[in-house]
């Protein structure tokens, strides 16, 4: 059976980084923004893909299962404050409260669409993420270690000022 593995958390920005070890570790796809928009994209030969928030989890994962994928939903947690405070100051949302209570709902829905389609369910943050730890973890999910200790190319890192200076906006000190 085919792997599929479906990054989701509150806010995709940080997930291209665990995309981008994904397929650094053997899976199709991208750690970038740069992802396939319907199955029918996806090559078919392809054994293991890597998916960064589809558009419609819901109905990814039915066209996926439609297709013999056996699919992990790994869910990013990451350290609420800060995210909260740089979504109210990006003007996400109007204030903390808010932005913790559709931090907390974006978690709870992601859960609860990857149970309803009897997907595996992985919970993965970033602090104290080590190349141990992911040698250990990455093993258990069936993927490869070895490519680990090259440098991750992120398609789009060398983005226009633009977009950087857009991005770093939302990491602003208080």
């Amino acid at each position: 059976m085919k792997r599929a593995f479906i990054i989701c958390g509150p806010q995709s920005s940080g997930n291209r980084l665990l995309g981008a070890i994904l397929v650094r570790a053997g899976c199709w796809g991208e750690g970038s923004t740069n992802q396939p928009k319907h199955i029918s994209e996806i090559p078919s030969d392809t054994e293991k893909i890597v998916w960064i928030h589809p558009p419609c989890l819901d109905t990814a994962l039915t066209d996926l299962k439609a297709v013999e994928f056996n699919i992990t939903i790994i869910i990013i947690i990451r350290e609420p404050e800060a995210t909260c405070r740089s979504m109210v100051k990006a003007g996400f949302y109007p204030d903390l409260a808010t932005a913790f209570n559709e931090r907390i709902v974006k978690i709870q829905d992601s859960i609860n669409t990857a149970s309803k389609h009897n997907c595996k369910i992985e919970i993965l943050t970033y602090e104290g993420l080590t190349m141990p730890m992911l040698k250990l973890w990455l093993t258990r999910l069936g993927l490869l270690t070895n490519n680990l200790e090259n440098p991750l190319n992120l398609v789009g890192q060398f983005a226009p000022d633009f977009i950087s200076n857009q991005n770093s906006k939302h990491y602003v000190a208080f």
